[in-house]
């Protein structure tokens, strides 16, 4: 049996470039024995805003869903999520700056 020095990763999402690059990150920066886990069935937690913030400032402002997969909340609530999502996304498209929600 042959091993390839670089590993395939045909039929893949991502590009061989990316996957690389985040499997040498994992090696490279271990994980504490904090982890965070959003299971979609409740409010996005602090920790998963401030990751999606950390995100934006990384890459720019990208389409976003706000995703709930079990204990479906009211419309109410389900909109705020989403008012907070965009207000990040207006403040990384405007530079860092605070902007205020229409």
């Amino acid at each position: 049996m042959t091993t390839s020095a670089v590993p395939s990763y045909a039929g893949y999402r991502f590009p061989a470039e990316v996957i690389s690059h985040a499997v040498w990150l994992y090696f490279r920066f271990p994980l504490s024995l904090s982890f965070l886990l959003d299971t979609h069935d409740r409010a996005v937690a602090p920790a998963v805003w401030s990751l999606f913030e950390t995100a934006l400032s990384v890459i720019g402002p990208r389409p976003t869903l706000i995703e709930w997969d079990a204990a479906i909340p009211a419309l109410p609530v389900l909109l705020s999520e989403a008012a907070q999502a965009q207000c990040s996304l207006a403040r990384r498209a405007s530079g860092g700056r605070d902007v205020l929600a229409a």
